[in-house]
């Protein structure tokens, strides 16, 4: 998944409507392994940028980086989201990252190693 020109502010529900983001995605990409994930459990990757992007729903993420992202709402720093797509299976957690300067946002999954 990749979008050159990048999401911008405005992400689009399932519903057709289009939500204004808190903050800039950038060039959306995915590993694999996270498109298979989204694909198998069949989740719309949308829903889960208009969440991630919204400011305030960042799913499953421990209280300091949820207090991190907040903090990077105001100064810049990375937003880090964590979703379960099964909430009793640790091996379908989703991470997703915005930079800290808001060119790239990416998915990956749970204990994926990258280069990127």
């Amino acid at each position: 998944m990749t979008n050159s020109k990048g999401v911008g502010d405005h992400v689009p529900s399932s519903d057709g409507a289009v939500k204004q983001a808190a903050f800039s995605l950038g060039q959306v990409v995915a590993t694999p392994g996270a498109l298979q994930l989204l694909e198998l459990h069949g989740v719309d990757v949308f829903d889960l940028l208009r969440r991630h992007s919204s400011g305030s729903d960042w799913g499953d993420v421990c209280p300091a980086d949820r207090k991190a992202n907040e903090d990077a709402l105001l100064y810049g720093d990375r937003v880090l989201s964590v979703y379960a797509l099964v909430h009793s299976d640790p091996a379908t957690k989703l991470f997703c990252i915005t930079e800290w300067n808001r060119s790239v946002t990416r998915w990956r999954v749970s204990g994926a190693m990258s280069l990127w």
